[in-house]
C-alpha cells in the first residue's frame, strides 16, 4: 500500500507565450522553499487536483488552483489571462509500477476538467508515444466505483480496498479517498487548525474521523464495523420488508371491512407467532375469523341453492317474517352503531384530555430537570431550588436537617424528577390504548355501517318481492344468492391473497434470526490483539514525538489516545482544546508522524507519503520546528516520502536544514514557480520545453 510522487509538470498558456514548471521528487524529504504567494501551495494542490480528489477542498465547479493556473498569471510586475493549462502528475506504488496523469485545469472548449487521461507508464515514456492513454472521469457519482472513476482506478493503484460505511440516512457508501486524504496531505489554510480539518463532510459519512484512523491504520475494527454496518442495513431492509407485506394484509383487511390480528408489527425469530395470525371480519354485526366466515358463506350457499327459487307466493309468509326479523336487526344495528358513536367521542374526548395532561407533565419535568442540571453545576443565584423552593409549584421544599414548620412535605427535587417521569410514561401508554381503541371502535363503526346498508337493501327487495306480481320469482330469493355468491367469492380471494403473503414469512424470519445472530458476535465493539498491538504502537509513537517537538503544555504522562475515537486525549478529555496556539500545531504533527512512523512496523494502509504545506504555523520555534524536519528526514531509510512546502525567510532555513538529510526543488526563494518557457511549444502539448527542476540531495 504506497503512493509517491515522482513528478509534477505545470503548463499555462498564455497570449504572452507558454509558462510553467517540471519537478521531480525523490524519496525522503523533499523541501519545495519559495517566496509566499510564488506557487508552493499550487504545486501541492495540483497534486491532489490531477488526483481527482479536490472535493477534499469542498463542493466547488472550478479547480481549486490558484489565478495563476486558473485565470491571470503574474510575472513580474506584468499580468497575463491564462488561456490554457494543464496538470501532469507522475505517481508510482509500492511495486514499482508508475503511471502519469493529465488534467485540464482552465480553457473553453476541447476537454473537459472532469476529465484525467492516465499512460500507464512514467512520463519520459508517455512523451514517446509508444503507450496509449486511457480516459478517466472525477467529481460525478460513480468516479469511486466505477473502473472509469479515476478515484476507483487510484484505489486500485494504491492497492486498497476502501470499505463500506454506514451514512447518516442510514444507507451504505464507500469511504472515499478524500475522507482519509488529511491524514497524510496538510493544506496550509485549515489543515493545521485540527486533527483532520481536511476531512469533507458531503458524503454524509456516520463518524468519518474515525473511520479513516481506523482504515489507515489497518484495523480489524474497520472491517468488523463495516461487516456490522452492512448487516445492520439488512436488518433495516428486511424490517421495511416486513412492514410492508404486514400492511398489504392490513389494507386486504380493510378492504373487507375487517382487522388484521396477531400479526407481529415487527419481525420474529419464530414463525408462525402462537397464536397464528389471521383476518377477522364481520358477519351480521358480529367478529368472525374470515376463514369461519367462509364456511358459513358456503353452508348458506349450498342451502340456498338446494331450494328451487320460489315465486313470489311461495315466498310470501316466509318473506313476511324475514321482513319482520329485518327491521328488528336493522333497528339494534343501528342502536349499536349510535352506542359507538358515542363510545368513539368518548375515546377521542379522553385523548385530547391525555395530551394535554402529558404537555404539562413534560413542561414540569423539563423545568425540574433543568433546575437539577443547573443545582448539580453549582449555580445558586435565582433558582427556586436556592429559596428552598419547588420550581414547578412554589411549595416550601424541605432539603435541609432541621426541622420545618409544614406538617406536609413536598417531595424533593429528585423525587419529583422521579414522579413526573412515571407520570410520564403511565399518560403515554394511557395515550396510546386510546388510540388503539378509537382504532377498533372506528373498524366496528365501518362494519355496522356497511351492515346497516345491506339490511336496508336486502328489506327493499323484500317489499319489492311483496308487491311483485305472483307468479314473478322472489327477487328477494335471486338477490341472497348474488350477495352470498359475491361475497363469498371476494372473501376467498383475499383469504387466498393472505395465505401466499403469509408464505413469505417463514424466509424472513429465518433471515431475521441470521442476522441477529451475526449481529451479536460484531456488535460489542471489542478489539482484537493485532488492533491493540497497532494502537500501543501509534500511542507511543505519538507520545514520542510530542515530547521531541517540543510539547509542554501539560505532563506527557497524562496524555493518551482515545481508544474509541482514536484521538489524543487528556483525563478524558480532548487534548487539543487547552493548550497553545502552537502546541496545538505540535499535536497535529506529532498525530500525522505517528501514523505514518506505524506503518513501518506494521501491516497497515498509510501509503507511506505526507505533503505538508507550510508546517512551522504559530510561529513556532526554530529548535522545534527543526525537530520535526529531522524526524520526518527519517522517511529516506524507510523508503517513504515526505514534500514539505514553505515559505520561511531563506537564511533561517539554510541553517535549520544543514544537519538535516533531505533534498530540494531546485527553484530561487524569490523567483516565480511558473516561469516563461523561451523556445516555443512543441506541436505535442505533452512534450513541451519546460526547464527540469530536479530536486537536488541537499
Amino acid at each position: 500500500m504506497s503512493l509517491r510522487i515522482r513528478r509534477l509538470k505545470l503548463l499555462a498558456n498564455t497570449i504572452n507565450g507558454d509558462y510553467g514548471a517540471d519537478m521531480s521528487f525523490p524519496d525522503g524529504l523533499v523541501l519545495l522553499h519559495l517566496h509566499n504567494t510564488r506557487g508552493k501551495s499550487t504545486a501541492l494542490k495540483s497534486m491532489i487536483y490531477c488526483l481527482g480528489l479536490e472535493r477534499m477542498f469542498g463542493q466547488v465547479n472550478q479547480a481549486p488552483l490558484t489565478p495563476a493556473m486558473t485565470t491571470r498569471l503574474k510575472d513580474g510586475s506584468a499580468e497575463w489571462d491564462v488561456v490554457e493549462s494543464w496538470v501532469y502528475l507522475q505517481i508510482e506504488n509500492a511495486h514499482g509500477a508508475k503511471a502519469t496523469l493529465r488534467r485540464k485545469v482552465a480553457g473553453e472548449g476541447g476537454q473537459d476538467r472532469k476529465v484525467v487521461d492516465v499512460w500507464e507508464c512514467s512520463m519520459e515514456e508517455m512523451n514517446g508515444g509508444e503507450t496509449a492513454s486511457k480516459p478517466h472521469y472525477a467529481r460525478d457519482p460513480g468516479s469511486a466505483q466505477s473502473e472509469q472513476g479515476i478515484t476507483s482506478w487510484l484505489a486500485k493503484f494504491m492497492g486498497w480496498q476502501l470499505p463500506q460505511v454506514m451514512r447518516h440516512d442510514s444507507s451504505l457508501g464507500m469511504l472515499y479517498i478524500e475522507c482519509v486524504l488529511s491524514l497524510f496531505f496538510i493544506e496550509q489554510s485549515q489543515g493545521w487548525t485540527t486533527i483532520q480539518a481536511g476531512t469533507p463532510r458531503i458524503f454524509g459519512i456516520r463518524q468519518v474521523e474515525r473511520k479513516a484512523v481506523e482504515f489507515i491504520l489497518g484495523l480489524e475494527a474497520c472491517e468488523t464495523d463495516s461487516t456490522r454496518e452492512h448487516l445492520e442495513q439488512q436488518a433495516d431492509e428486511l424490517i421495511k420488508r416486513w412492514v410492508a407485506e404486514r400492511n398489504g394484509n392490513e389494507v386486504l383487511a380493510r378492504s373487507l371491512k375487517g382487522a388484521l390480528r396477531n400479526f407481529p408489527s415487527a419481525p420474529q425469530s419464530s414463525w408462525p407467532p402462537l397464536p397464528p395470525p389471521f383476518l377477522e371480519v364481520f358477519q351480521e354485526g358480529l367478529e368472525i375469523p374470515l376463514r369461519a366466515a367462509i364456511e358459513k358463506d358456503k353452508e348458506m350457499l349450498a342451502q340456498i341453492d338446494s331450494i328451487e327459487i320460489p315465486t313470489a307466493d311461495e315466498a310470501a309468509k316466509s318473506i313476511s317474517d324475514e321482513l319482520t326479523a329485518s327491521y328488528n336487526s336493522l333497528q339494534e344495528a343501528e342502536s349499536i352503531a349510535s352506542s359507538l358513536d358515542d363510545e368513539f367521542s368518548l375515546e377521542q374526548a379522553n385523548h385530547t384530555a391525555l395530551e394535554t395532561r402529558l404537555t404539562v407533565v413534560n413542561e414540569d419535568l423539563g423545568r425540574n430537570k433543568d433546575t437539577k442540571k443547573l443545582r448539580d453545576m453549582g449555580a445558586t443565584g435565582g433558582l427556586a431550588l436556592a429559596r428552598h423552593e419547588c420550581p414547578t409549584c412554589h411549595q416550601h421544599v424541605n432539603d435541609t436537617l432541621l426541622s420545618q414548620k409544614l406538617e406536609q412535605e413536598v417531595m424533593g427535587l429528585e423525587e419529583n424528577i422521579a414522579y413526573l417521569a412515571a407520570q410520564k410514561q403511565t399518560l403515554e401508554k394511557m395515550r396510546d390504548r386510546t388510540i388503539r381503541a378509537s382504532e377498533a371502535i372506528e373498524r366496528r363503526r365501518n362494519a355496522v355501517t356497511v351492515y346497516t346498508s345491506e339490511l336496508r337493501q336486502k328489506i327493499r327487495y323484500l317489499k319489492r318481492t311483496l308487491v311483485s306480481s305472483g307468479i314473478a320469482p322472489s327477487e328477494a330469493a335471486i338477490r341472497e344468492r348474488i350477495v352470498v355468491s359475491e361475497r363469498l367469492e371476494q372473501r376467498e380471494a383475499a383469504q387466498n391473497e393472505f395465505e401466499r403473503s403469509l408464505a413469505a414469512f417463514p424466509q424472513l424470519s429465518s433471515q431475521w434470526t441470521e442476522i441477529q445472530t451475526k449481529l451479536k458476535t460484531t456488535k460489542a465493539r471489542v478489539q482484537s490483539e493485532s488492533d491493540k498491538e497497532k494502537i500501543r504502537v501509534f500511542a507511543a509513537r505519538f507520545k514520542e514525538a510530542l515530547n521531541e517537538f517540543g510539547f509542554e503544555s501539560f505532563p506527557l504522562d497524562t496524555v493518551s489516545i482515545d481508544l474509541d475515537g482514536y484521538r489524543p486525549k487528556r483525563e478524558g478529555f480532548d487534548l487539543a482544546y487547552a493548550v497553545s496556539a502552537s502546541d496545538h500545531v505540535r499535536i497535529i504533527a506529532a498525530y500525522i508522524t505517528a501514523l505514518f512512523e506505524t506503518a513501518r512496523t506494521t501491516k497497515t494502509n498509510h501509503p507511506g507519503l505526507l505533503l505538508l504545506d507550510e508546517p512551522r504555523q504559530q510561529n513556532m520555534q526554530w529548535p522545534d520546528f527543526a525537530k520535526i524536519l529531522k524526524r520526518l528526514a527519517s522517511s529516506l531509510a524507510a523508503k517513504q516520502q515526505v514534500i514539505v512546502a514553505t515559505s520561511d525567510r531563506p537564511d533561517a532555513i539554510q541553517d535549520l536544514m544543514k544537519d538535516i538529510p533531505h533534498s530540494r526543488v531546485s527553484v530561487a526563494y524569490e523567483d516565480w514557480l511558473l516561469r516563461k518557457i523561451e523556445s516555443p511549444a512543441k506541436a505535442d502539448p505533452d512534450a513541451s520545453d519546460l526547464p527540469q527542476i530536479d530536486a537536488l540531495p541537499s
